[in-house]
């Protein structure tokens, strides 16, 4: 263990016993310990050379037991997407019924032996479990709170757990005009919070950013797109379904692999469209290009001119917001502003102004 190698190391003559000390997180509260890894773990994990080492502390089916909960599912599925079967269910809260998501991943390809699929489904729990604790620790009025993991009938791998948000941000939007740059603002300081803590999204698109009951935009399914190769999608199945958000050196990559530049890209997309906030055929990004096939063919074909949306067809989006959303859209990643900029950047009194 690394904390007792550690002590070992630097007090060899103390006489404290080590195997005791390292039980003590196995006795306190689920809540009580996730508050106190937070107070630690988030603030310093700019400077932690290998935050993974900080898991090695614990055994991986003891961080799972941590991250379970027993959900009431509601059948039938309210969604079925490539990657998971989602589910409304509730879970009992400090003594209250609580409203979640629940978000149950699959295996991909039926042609892995019996044995494959084994080996696939632990490897695939061991990485979700370490990476769904993170999520816990995360605390911010723009993230949808995580839950965690529940372990349900006919399914392979742990299903995710998060809180339930009711409304669709286009769908929001649409109707409030006044409320889009205040849902970009409050979405832009979510995602800077996780470029923070060194969390790549790696998916963002209107569809996961999600209005709460008190108007709040909340960031949910961060991280996932980390899961998606390791149940089986391959790099143009995960392409193809994102090409309007995905940032063109995704697209070109043998195997996907998000960066916070990418993730800067995608944003710009996604306010975009909510501040058009028009219907989805007139405000999606690429709009003069209806099919996603032809636009994810034209963005990979070698030796294209760079294609990017054409802003004239976005007749609700602030003029002030064209040099940010074009510098977003630069063709190397590194010439992209950071997340941090770009918050800054919305909070010009500028972007009242409409063209």
């Amino acid at each position: 263990m690394l904390a007792r190698h550690y002590y070992t190391i630097h007090h060899p003559h103390a006489n404290l016993d080590m195997d005791r000390v390292l039980r003590v997180p196995y006795l306190v509260s689920k809540e009580l310990f996730l508050l106190c890894l937070r107070a630690v773990y988030i603030p310093f994990r700019n400077t932690i050379h290998k935050p993974a080492l900080l898991f090695d502390l614990f055994n991986d089916q003891w961080l799972l037991e941590k991250l379970r909960v027993r959900v009431k599912v509601e059948h039938p599925a309210l969604a079925m997407r490539p990657l998971c079967d989602v589910y409304l269910g509730k879970i009992v809260k400090r003594g209250r019924e609580e409203k979640v998501v629940v978000k149950a991943l699959r295996l991909v390809g039926s042609q892995n032996s019996r044995q494959n699929r084994k080996e696939i489904r632990e490897s695939a729990t061991r990485k979700m479990v370490r990476e769904c604790f993170v999520w816990s620790l995360l605390k911010h009025e723009n993230i949808c709170p995580f839950r965690g993991l529940s372990e349900l009938d006919a399914t392979e791998l742990p299903a995710l757990v998060s809180l339930f948000i009711p409304h669709q941000c286009m769908d929001y939007v649409r109707d409030r005009p006044e409320e889009r740059l205040s849902v970009v603002k409050g979405a832009a300081s979510g995602m800077r919070y996780l470029h923070d803590i060194k969390i790549i999204h790696g998916d963002i698109k209107p569809d996961n950013i999600m209005i709460n009951y008190e108007g709040h935009p909340q960031i949910i399914d961060f991280g996932l797109s980390k899961f998606e190769s390791l149940v089986g999608f391959t790099t143009q199945q995960q392409g193809q379904r994102n090409t309007r958000y995905c940032a063109p050196e995704l697209l070109r990559q043998t195997v996907i692999k998000p960066t916070f530049e990418s993730d800067v890209f995608g944003f710009s997309m996604t306010v975009l469209q909510i501040l058009d906030g028009r219907a989805v055929s007139q405000s999606i990004p690429y709009n003069h290009c209806p099919s996603d096939y032809r636009l994810w063919e034209t963005l990979t074909e070698v030796g294209q001119v760079v294609q990017r949306p054409r802003l004239k067809q976005y007749i609700n989006i602030p003029t002030a917001a064209h040099d940010l959303l074009q510098r977003c859209w630069e063709e190397v990643p590194e010439s992209r502003p950071s997340m941090a900029l770009v918050c800054t950047e919305l909070h010009s009194p500028e972007l009242t102004r409409t063209r």
